[in-house]
């Protein structure tokens, strides 16, 4: 399902891929899933039953734009992307929470006990001073939201398919390419693929969740250089040639739905 390995030839041999390849020299990691308890699906049962973690009801939007500073500032210290320490959605939910101890922080939607143990205490006393200095109350358990269902949407000619509008909301809660091939049961290159759908569909503007920080300045000063309409070959080799087609590529999209806002505007 990562794309290590594929079917080949009449008798579907095993064969190892390029991606496969990187793996064997330790250049990439796979993505390894731990199976849940019944005591901490119990806990994401009750945290969810509450509020929808992708909702903005009751979030406060000042303290979800210090803990989102802080996970950027954390996920450089320790060399890896943003979305992987913790989701908007999870971030929302301490901003709704206000958890100010390592239990109420586990209360939070999409926090399991290895990244309370890793992050906790960080963001709880992020937490705390910011609801010290506003007078806010901490501890806070949502009352359970109800949105209104929406109708589905219709698809335009040339538009997403199922399949990829099905991986639409794991983006939106920043999940990585490899995580959505995990949900979905697909391909790695067949989500980058619904990936570039969504940035497009969704006229997203910021990379940030699947392309490293340091490298979007890099890459859209070769944008500016080279141009966003061409080829995205020109733009690898200005890069040096050690940045991926698939990385240009989420940032040049989001570089066009940049310009296109700015020119309606």
């Amino acid at each position: 399902q990562q794309g290590f390995l594929e079917k080949s030839g009449e008798y579907n041999i095993l064969k190892i891929t390029e991606e496969g390849g990187k793996l064997l020299k330790g250049e990439v990691a796979p993505r390894l899933v731990r199976m849940r308890t019944k005591e901490s699906l119990g806990k994401e049962r009750k945290s969810r039953q509450q509020v929808d973690p992708h909702s903005w009801e009751g979030v406060d939007r000042e303290l979800f734009d210090v803990l989102r500073k802080l996970r950027t500032s954390r996920a450089g210290e320790i060399g890896m992307p943003p979305y992987l320490v913790f989701g908007d959605a999870a971030l929302r939910d301490m901003a709704r929470r206000h958890p100010s101890t390592p239990d109420e922080f586990l209360k939070v939607s999409g926090v399991g006990k290895k990244k309370c143990d890793d992050f906790g205490e960080e963001f709880t006393r992020v937490i705390r001073k910011h609801c010290e200095s506003h007078g806010m109350t901490m501890d806070v358990t949502p009352s359970r939201t109800s949105s209104p269902a929406k109708p589905p949407a219709e698809r335009k000619p040339g538009g997403p398919g199922a399949n990829a509008l099905a991986a639409f909301p794991m983006f939106r809660e920043g999940l990585s390419v490899a995580d959505v091939a995990s949900r979905l049961a697909r391909v790695d290159s067949t989500v980058r693929g619904y990936l570039n759908q969504f940035i497009e569909h969704e006229r997203i503007t910021d990379a940030s969740p699947w392309v490293e920080a340091s490298l979007i300045p890099r890459i859209e000063q070769s944008i500016a250089a080279i141009g966003a309409d061409g080829p995205m070959k020109p733009i690898l080799e200005h890069l040096g040639g050690d940045v991926s087609y698939d990385a240009i590529g989420y940032v040049v999209r989001c570089w066009r739905n940049r310009q296109k806002k700015g020119s309606r505007e």
